[in-house]
C-alpha cells in the first residue's frame, strides 16, 4: 500500500502524524481502473473526531469514490510548487 511520500522520514502511521506536517492534508485517489476520481481531504477534522492516534489506513477504508462507489483509494501529499512551498487547499468552486 503506497504511503505519502516524504523524505528521509520514518512512515506515517497515524493521522495525527500527517496533520502535523504542512500542509495539513492530502488526496485521496480511486485507484478502481478507468476511475482515476480524486479529492482533497483536509486532516485536521478528521484528527478531531477520530482522534490523532486513528490509523492512517482509516483514510481508506472510511471513504467512498464519489464518482464509482467503490472502497478502492491511495493517499497522496499535495505536490511541491517549487520554492513556492506545497499546494495550496484547493478552494470550493
Amino acid at each position: 500500500m503506497p504511503r505519502p511520500h516524504f523524505p528521509n522520514e520514518a512512515p506515517i502511521e497515524t493521522i495525527g502524524q500527517l496533520a502535523a506536517r504542512e500542509p495539513r492534508w492530502v488526496r485521496l485517489y480511486c485507484d478502481t481502473p478507468g476511475c482515476g476520481h480524486h479529492t482533497a481531504v483536509a486532516l485536521v477534522p478528521l484528527m478531531l473526531r477520530w482522534g490523532p492516534d486513528a490509523p492512517r489506513d482509516w483514510l481508506l477504508t472510511k471513504f467512498r469514490c464519489a464518482k464509482c462507489g467503490r472502497r478502492n483509494s491511495s493517499i497522496r501529499a499535495p505536490s511541491r510548487m517549487g520554492s513556492h512551498g506545497p499546494e495550496p487547499f484547493p478552494a470550493a468552486q
